[in-house]
């Protein structure tokens, strides 16, 4: 007789089917079965379900037209000669000890239902624990923590008696599934050990059916949401509200993935499903990016888009037309830029000089910046969308580059935001001057604290021609005027076009080469000394977690040299050049914060890097006054050992602390002894004798104040 039955809807599983079924059958019960079902797959996988199932008389295929995994399962159901049910996913793993021990609970303790904890595992190697936690046996809704079939066994009799099956869908049937497994209580044990693995295959995503984006599966989805409701509403009202709420964030990243045709359509079944519970306590909650009450007045997606741009900008939509013939292409490369991007956008098109075109590329992301870039296109026929797959933001700006109809080029950052004159002002400086690029300044933004400061390095006055515009390898601070960073420079587009310069393919120091090189064989730079561009600093910038590229500065520089060596403009820069480098690695050097990642760096600094680039035979005297600190570190780096250079520093911050702990004695010393004079003097006859002779004057003093005020 046959106790548990596995039930596996397969689609295009060929990959994975095979050492599926292996680990499954693992379990080692003489009175299971594996029943899967073919959806109609277009590879494979049919054939080697049935290759398998001829090797195992455990294993039972079935073909079916492709229905979807809801007809599926209720398919495998009505095959199922199991006293217990288990669903499980065909590219999954299985902890085969756990699920034999979960049919021995079951079984001994003659329960409806027993679950465990499931992980889900990335191709990235990311691993997220999904546990469950309980607040006694009756609490069925913490059932509906994780929508997930798997982890869990059910008994076939609690299954038929409540008459629970799947509904022909191909998106979210697992939802009504396990709602209408929460409404039927049942009778329920909970055991805290991981049985499952879920193996999210990022790769092959495209594929299957759970990642589909299209209207029609999204409707699906939102037809099972629906049905949850109506399920769930009248049982658990306060319950099933939340849990909608909770699940919008989901819903969002599903829509905002839809081609921008249908979105209309996908707001009006969010809508309609949020209409069959009461909302009246949760009208602040952030749906879609919009609070509920803001929302569900969207009538259309360009109402919709409408609503989201203002209540997040806080300024109001304008409709502009493209531009015929733009003067600035502006070029934004953006992965995950949503948080910000929003007003990234709207301080480009609030611009004052409106002749400009704004090409942003998505580099792949997964949030919703694609979706954001598609709601100001509504509005502003200057933006335009391109997109690719994930391959970095000097990828990105190629792309765009190769789009640009200006004559002048700005790259900019999606989370960055920018002053209202910055087209305007730069555009008009490079005209003037007849210049190929215009530098300008920035001011550093700090997220955490959403404070604004001007900081010396996006513009460094100290090193300011007095004379413009200026040849670019003729001027001795060409590389130590400003950082590598193209957010303040506007650049002609045929300069970039002669020399062919292009942004290099790394996470890091991507625009080194491009702007540097740019910079070196522009004849005529010019400069406006004003903050045009609001730089937003994060911890989790790249910049600030260099650790995981590291050396990226190095391939830039090595690279720049290279050119500027080809094209016989070495000699000229040289000395601006050796100074930016050492600066340059002096600092990435001494950022890195893992200590694994710094000896490696150092000892590699040491032997190959800075020798390349020429530093550690370069004339000492050169090197700037600015930069003598750095130089000192790299004498210390070449004479040391990583090891050697920090016992040295940290002996020298040892002494430095000793040195302020004695100087802090002393002044405290001082303090005192000036304390106990002062307390002496006070005691003293001479205090007492001209706190006495000043007693009248100052008397005489306050009276006359007071006469003063009231004839006034």
């Amino acid at each position: 007789m046959t106790e548990l039955s596995f039930i596996v809807p397969v689609y295009n599983r060929e990959t994975h089917i095979e050492k599926f079924l292996e680990e499954l059958l693992a379990i080692n019960m003489p009175d299971m079965e594996v029943i899967c079902v073919d959806d109609g797959s277009t590879d494979g996988t049919a054939r080697l379900l049935d290759r398998t199932a001829e090797k195992s008389g455990k294993i039972k295929a079935y073909h079916i037209q492709n229905c979807g995994p809801g007809q599926a399962r209720n398919f495998a159901l009505s095959k199922a000669a199991g006293n217990y049910i288990a669903f499980c996913d065909s590219d999954d793993r299985i902890h085969t000890d756990v699920y034999k021990h979960m049919y021995e609970v079951i079984k001994r303790e003659n329960k409806d239902l027993v679950l465990t904890n499931y992980r889900e595992i990335f191709d990235s190697g990311k691993v997220i624990e999904r546990d469950y936690k309980f607040k006694d046996a009756r609490d069925y809704w913490g059932i509906l923590k994780h929508i997930a079939l798997y982890g869990k066994i059910f008994r076939r009799a609690f299954i038929e008696k409540n008459r629970i099956t799947f509904p022909d869908s191909y998106q979210g049937e697992d939802r009504v599934f396990l709602g209408k497994v929460v409404v039927a209580k049942p009778d329920f044990i909970w055991l805290d050990e991981i049985s499952y693995d879920y193996l999210r295959h990022e790769s092959d995503a495209a594929q299957t059916l759970t990642h589909s984006y299209s209207y029609s599966h999204f409707a699906q989805r939102m037809d099972c949401w629906k049905e949850f409701c109506r399920i769930c509403e009248p049982v658990f009202p306060k319950e099933t509200e939340l849990h909608i709420l909770h699940g919008m964030p989901f819903v969002y990243r599903m829509w905002c993935r839809l081609p921008q045709e249908t979105k209309g359509s996908g707001l009006k079944a969010v809508k309609e499903m949020l209409t069959l519970s009461d909302h009246t306590g949760h009208l602040n909650w952030r749906i879609f990016d919009l609070p509920l009450q803001i929302f569900v007045k969207a009538d259309s997606y360009e109402e919709y888009a409408r609503l989201a741009i203002e209540e997040n900008t806080k300024h109001a939509v304008k409709k502009r037309p493209a531009a015929g013939e733009p003067a600035v292409s502006v070029i934004l490369p953006l992965y995950n830029a949503g948080k910000y991007l929003r007003q990234c956008l709207m301080s480009l098109c609030a611009q004052s000089y409106e002749n400009f075109e704004m090409i942003c590329v998505d580099d792949g992301s997964e949030d919703n910046t694609a979706e954001i870039v598609q709601e100001f296109m509504l509005f502003d026929k200057r933006v335009t969308l391109l997109t690719q797959k994930r391959a970095l933001a000097g990828v990105a700006r190629n792309y765009g580059l190769t789009k640009a109809k200006g004559e002048y080029c700005l790259f900019l950052d999606g989370d960055d935001f920018f002053e209202p004159e910055m087209v305007e002002l730069s555009l008009k400086q490079i005209r003037r001057d007849d210049a190929d690029i215009c530098l300008f300044d920035a001011r550093l933004y700090h997220e955490e604290t959403k404070k604004a400061e001007r900081v010396p390095y996006y513009l460094k006055q100290e090193f300011l021609p007095k004379k413009m515009p200026f040849e670019g390898r003729s001027f001795p601070y060409i590389f130590n005027l400003s950082t590598a960073s193209p957010w303040n420079k506007l650049i002609r587009k045929a300069l970039i076009e002669e020399y062919q310069i292009r942004f290099m393919p790394l996470p890091r120091c991507n625009d080194v080469y491009f702007i540097f090189l740019a910079m070196a064989v522009a004849k005529r730079i010019t400069i406006l000394n004003r903050v045009l561009v609001n730089y937003r600093q994060s911890v989790t910038s790249l910049q600030a977690n260099n650790a995981l590229s590291p050396y990226n500065w190095y391939e830039a520089l090595l690279h720049l040299k290279k050119r500027l060596e080809e094209l016989g403009i070495f000699p000229d820069v040289e000395q601006s050049f050796m100074n930016y480098a050492l600066s340059l690695g002096i600092y990435n050097l001494f950022s890195v914060k893992s200590a694994n990642v710094f000896c490696e760096f150092y000892n590699r600094a040491k032997h190959e890097m800075f020798p390349a680039l020429g530093i550690t035979k370069y004339d000492p005297e050169a090197f700037y006054a600015v930069n003598r600190d750095k130089y000192e570190k790299l004498k210390g780096v070449m004479r040391y050992s990583p090891q050697e250079y920090m016992f040295n520093d940290i002996k020298k911050l040892k002494e430095e602390k000793f040195r302020l702990i004695n100087g802090a004695r002393d002044a405290r010393k001082k303090t005192a002894a000036a304390e106990k004079k002062l307390a002496e003097l006070r005691q003293s006859e001479t205090f007492r004798l001209g706190r006495f002779l000043l007693f009248l004057p100052r008397k005489i003093k306050k009276l006359l104040s007071k006469l003063l005020v009231k004839s006034s």
